[in-house]
């Protein structure tokens, strides 16, 4: 997310990677997770977890990128801070 708009939309399976590169600028990324997808509708079903990241910076100076590297899941010395948020805060923006 990029101020209220969606910017990309990406399905990564547990235990997969993805590298993705987006325009520099201030980002939030919103996310699902759950046993089983159920498609766009359904998202992850009855049983899933949303949050949003706090916001990242991704800077470009013409020389070189700086983005960030993201993993999915809790970690004592993770730095990433999220909160809880609905269902309906991720498909509200389509």
């Amino acid at each position: 997310m990029r101020g209220d708009k969606t910017i990309a939309k990406f399905f990564i399976r547990a235990g997969e990677e993805l590298s993705a590169k987006v325009p520099p600028g201030e980002y939030k990324i919103k996310f699902g997770s759950g046993d089983e997808w159920y498609g766009e509708e359904e998202l992850f079903g009855a049983l899933s977890q949303y949050g949003e990241s706090e916001n990242l910076s991704f800077t470009d100076s013409g020389y070189s990128s700086l983005g960030h590297t993201v993993s999915f899941y809790k970690r004592a010395d993770g730095n990433l801070h999220t909160n809880d948020i609905g269902r309906d805060s991720v498909v509200e923006n389509k």
